[in-house]
C-alpha cells in the first residue's frame, strides 16, 4: 500500500501528466512519453489508481489517432498491457484500422 500522503502527490501529478495529453493529442512524442511513463508507474503500487485516473482511455485515444506512429503504439499499447491486462492488445487488435498498424 502506499502511504496517504504520497498517494495524493501521485494523484496531482497523475493529473499533471492526463492534463497534458489531453491538451495534445496530436503530439505523437508527447503521447509516446506519456505511454511510456504509465507503463512504469503501472507495473508498481500504483496500478489501482491508473485504472481509476482515466489514463486508459487517453492512451486508447492515442493509440487512434496515431496508428503509424510506432512509438504511440509500442508505449501506449505496452501502459494498457500493463494496466489491463492481454484484453487490452486484443482489444486493439481487433479494431480493423488498428490491427493494420501494427
Amino acid at each position: 500500500a502506499v502511504a496517504p500522503m504520497l498517494e495524493k502527490a501521485a494523484r496531482v501529478q497523475l493529473e499533471s501528466v492526463l492534463q497534458a495529453l489531453r491538451a495534445e493529442p496530436g503530439n505523437a512524442s508527447l503521447q509516446a512519453a506519456g505511454g511510456k511513463l504509465v507503463a512504469a508507474v503501472a507495473s508498481g503500487a500504483l496500478r489501482d489508481l491508473l485504472r481509476d485516473s482515466g489514463v486508459a482511455e487517453v492512451l486508447a485515444d492515442a493509440v487512434r489517432r496515431h496508428p503509424h506512429a510506432r512509438g504511440v503504439q509500442d508505449q501506449a499499447q505496452w501502459a494498457l498491457l500493463c494496466l489491463h491486462g492481454r484484453q487490452a492488445v486484443i482489444d486493439v487488435m481487433r479494431d480493423a484500422d488498428l490491427g493494420a498498424s501494427q
